[in-house]
């Protein structure tokens, strides 16, 4: 069998028998959505769509909603399902949940501002 070495740093190395490339992952429809999946909206490649607030659309004239935690990397960004903005997305789903702002959120978030140098205004 061949190993695999790999050098990261001078002074620094792994060997291994075995190297696993996880790919292929794909979210899946958890069984007991399977009744009402028929009335989730999807986008052009079968993925629910995903509203701001983290609520699937969902057919015309349902009055209820289902709202999702890291089920929308798709709409939402790569960054979505990490644990560091974990309290932001819980409270954007919790807020709507208990039908009062139960958890206060910034109401802006970037740190980073634009502009041109030197403009006043």
């Amino acid at each position: 069998m061949a190993r695999v070495r790999r050098r990261h740093v001078p002074g620094s190395e792994h060997t291994t028998d075995l190297v696993v490339a996880a790919t292929g992952y794909r979210n899946r429809t958890p069984a007991f959505l399977k009744p009402v999946e028929d009335l989730v909206l999807r986008d052009a490649r079968g993925r629910p769509r995903v509203r701001i607030d983290h609520s699937v659309e969902l057919a015309a004239g349902v009055t209820g909603r289902i709202l999702v935690a890291s089920a929308e990397v798709h709409s939402h960004g790569v960054s979505s399902p990490n644990l560091d903005i974990g309290a932001v997305r819980n409270a954007a789903i919790l807020n709507p949940v208990t039908g009062r702002e139960t958890y206060r959120l910034p109401k802006r978030s970037a740190f980073t501002t634009f502009d041109v140098p030197g403009r006043t205004s």
